[in-house]
């Protein structure tokens, strides 16, 4: 219920001229399990793929 409401913000953030990037579906390719539990703590591989999602981004911005 809250991502919707998250998304609609990132939105107005980029429309304000600040770098923001929703990384909320960085999982959706990939099958194998992530966390490690049932709330959003993820395993040492779902970091890492966050981590290469953020810093893909920021270097997006850096060399804009």
């Amino acid at each position: 219920m809250g991502y919707p409401i998250l998304r609609e913000a990132g939105v107005a953030l980029r429309r304000e001229g600040v770098y923001f990037h929703d990384i909320t579906q960085v999982f959706l390719h990939h099958p194998e399990p992530l966390y490690i539990d049932q709330c959003c703590h993820v395993s040492s591989l779902g970091s890492r793929i966050m981590a290469t999602e953020v810093i893909r981004w920021m270097l997006h911005d850096m060399l804009r």
